[in-house]
């Protein structure tokens, strides 16, 4: 079976309501992880743009140039990166 969990996730609105982001980590039932970073129109629900990463380990992907978007820092920031035995 290929189960993922999602690790880590946020999403950020443009003021004018029209476009949302949203970054989402999972780690992959090998081990992996997989960074899936989206562009939606917030109106629609739909989404615009789509990228994928995967890495085999946190320290891989956070060697990996993810941009400087808000959401990205958030991620380089957030507790995600802490020693919880992955």
């Amino acid at each position: 079976m290929n189960d993922t969990t999602r690790v880590y996730f946020a999403e950020s609105v443009t003021a004018n309501q029209r476009t949302r982001f949203t970054l989402e980590v999972l780690r992959e039932a090998e081990g992996g992880y997989r960074l899936i970073q989206r562009r939606w129109n917030h109106q629609l629900d739909l989404i615009d743009q789509d990228s994928q990463l995967t890495a085999a380990t946190k320290a891989e992907l956070k060697a990996m140039p993810l941009g400087h978007k808000r959401l990205v820092r958030q991620l380089r920031q957030s507790a995600f990166w802490g020693d919880d035995g992955a």
